[in-house]
């Protein structure tokens, strides 16, 4: 029995001794995300037309963004790098390149869990802020007229807000505030791509129009199908420019 139990505990003990090796080995193994990554995000909605119905839009927005691991934690920094609307013939609108110019760079972060070469990373979710500026997005109402203090030109072009360029059953501009919240939910991690989902929620407020007919805008939601919303990441070379970003096809992005 005594001969027993001192074997118990040499093996406990040579297992101690080991348990660190092991740990330092995992990590080493674990694949690193530093580095220049190309990302698009899909945000999908559906805007309640009178008469019409619902009419479904898809804003894609492409990103230059710069990852760096430490450790558990991944931090970002990312430009945007062009935004682009797509949906029915009978409402389009587009979003002016001026803004895309004038849009802040994003910065995020996100703790990371590596097991034995695997990678999971918890989702992050951030709040931006179109043609006004809130102290406390999450809880300030966005301004409704243009005299709000609140109320900036982002887009530089002499109109308060933002403006948006309205094409179909009535051409013309809308002049808007609109903040939105946005989780990116990673699914799928690799040392060389990211992909996943996106929950996202949207206000926006029109301060004026071009056209009395454009003055109120119709509810928007974001489509409920699983796959409607949804984000790739894929590592690019070092020194990428947002030019290169842009012009990299569709395909590039993997679901």
């Amino acid at each position: 029995m005594k001969r027993s139990l001192l074997t118990v505990a040499a093996l406990l003990l040579f297992a101690a001794l080991l348990l660190p090796a092991a740990l330092k080995s995992t990590e080493a193994t674990s694949p690193d995300l530093t580095g220049t990554w190309a990302q698009l995000v899909v945000h999908r909605s559906l805007s309640a037309v009178p008469v019409v119905g619902d009419v479904a839009s898809e804003t894609t927005t492409r990103l230059l963004v710069t990852l760096s691991q430490e450790g558990g934690l991944v931090k970002a920094s990312a430009k945007v790098c062009g935004m682009r609307i797509e949906g029915s013939k009978l409402v389009r609108t587009s979003i002016p390149p001026a803004l895309v110019r004038a849009m802040p760079e994003q910065r995020w972060q996100s703790k990371v869990i590596a097991t034995d070469g695997r990678l999971e990373l918890a989702p992050w979710a951030r709040w931006d802020v179109l043609g006004a500026r809130l102290q406390e997005p999450s809880r300030d109402a966005l301004p409704t007229e243009a005299s709000d203090a609140r109320v900036f030109d982002q887009d530089g072009d002499g109109k308060p807000g933002v403006t948006v360029a309205v094409r179909g059953m009535i051409d013309g501009e809308i002049f808007v505030t609109q903040k939105g919240w946005s989780e990116l939910r990673p699914e799928r991690v690799t040392a060389d791509s990211i992909s996943g989902s996106v929950r996202w929620r949207q206000t926006q407020t029109i301060l004026g129009a071009s056209s009395r007919f454009l003055s109120s805008g119709p509810e928007t939601r974001p489509d409920p199908k699983p796959d409607a919303n949804w984000f790739s990441a894929r590592r690019v070379e070092a020194g990428a420019s947002c030019a290169e970003v842009s012009a990299l096809p569709a395909s590039f992005f993997r679901r």
